[in-house]
């Protein structure tokens, strides 16, 4: 049996890989109408998401411009090359204008990705301080409303009585002095109301200012520390975003950039003038 040279098979793997190349540019051209729209280039969170969404498209169409590459080298390489006089109707030319078109593209949106996800960052932050400093209002308006005072009168009321019913009952005051699921604080209380008897009105109100300012302390602790872990996701998210898509775009711009020379330069466009 004759054994079929491997040049028989360029012709018709140059025309796959042209095929191929082509179906990856309209893939790519679909891909880019569909994110257009709806088209708002002035919108910040638009920029940021086409530039976001057009990183895998972006690579698609790169492979797909090397694929029409690698099919004219092979061509070439099988000595059928075939020049067209018009430059329009060679699928080179084409090529070298997308790959033109998107190096410039992602090289815009390189610095411009970056510029976003800045402000998007310190939009976030801005937000999320507004957040914090609406809670921190939130809580004095509730602990200082005439509804939170009468709580408090009504809870001071009600424990100046119960610790003047133990301070009459010696047995139940001893009890309570020695129970252990009894507060410290509590019992220093009726200490020092059984040592200052005429002053249980202001250590009561004393004892109950005291909780109050522990509450405060407390909540303010709890909206600062959710302030902080919000403020660390949004820059840490910025970050990601800012590493992934604007490093892609880069290397994508450069890929984009270098493929149009060179298929400038195999076209015989870039020949140096000769004297």
């Amino acid at each position: 049996m004759k054994t079929m040279s491997s040049n028989s098979f360029s012709p018709l793997t140059a025309q796959i890989l042209k095929l191929v190349g082509v179906l990856l540019i309209f893939v790519f051209l679909l891909n880019l109408v569909t994110l257009l729209f709806p088209f708002q280039p002035l919108d910040r969170t638009w920029q940021i998401s086409l530039a976001t969404q057009m990183v895998e498209p972006g690579v698609i169409l790169l492979v797909g411009l090397a694929l029409i590459f690698v099919a004219y080298w092979i061509s070439n390489s099988a000595g059928n090359t075939s020049v067209s006089r018009k430059a329009w109707l060679d699928l080179r030319f084409w090529a070298i204008f997308f790959s033109s078109l998107l190096g410039l593209l992602f090289l815009v949106l390189f610095p411009l990705h970056l510029s976003n996800i800045s402000q998007a960052s310190n939009q976030a932050v801005e937000q999320i301080n507004q957040k914090a400093a609406n809670d921190k209002t939130t809580l004095e308006n509730q602990l200082n409303s005439p509804q939170a005072q009468l709580e408090l009168q009504q809870q001071q009321a009600q424990l100046k009585a119960q610790i003047d019913e133990l301070l009459k009952n010696e047995q139940q005051y001893n009890q309570v002095l020695q129970s252990n699921t009894v507060p410290q604080q509590l019992k220093d209380l009726l200490k020092e109301s059984k040592a200052n008897p005429k002053n249980i009105d202001q250590l009561v109100q004393q004892k109950l200012q005291d909780r109050l300012g522990t509450l405060r302390t407390t909540t303010l602790n709890q909206i600062q520390s959710r302030q902080a872990e919000a403020q660390r996701q949004a820059q840490q998210e910025a970050w990601r975003s800012s590493l992934r898509v604007v490093g892609t775009c880069l290397l994508l711009a450069i890929g984009y950039i270098a493929m149009s020379w060179m298929g400038l330069k195999s076209m015989g466009w870039l020949l140096p003038a000769r004297r």
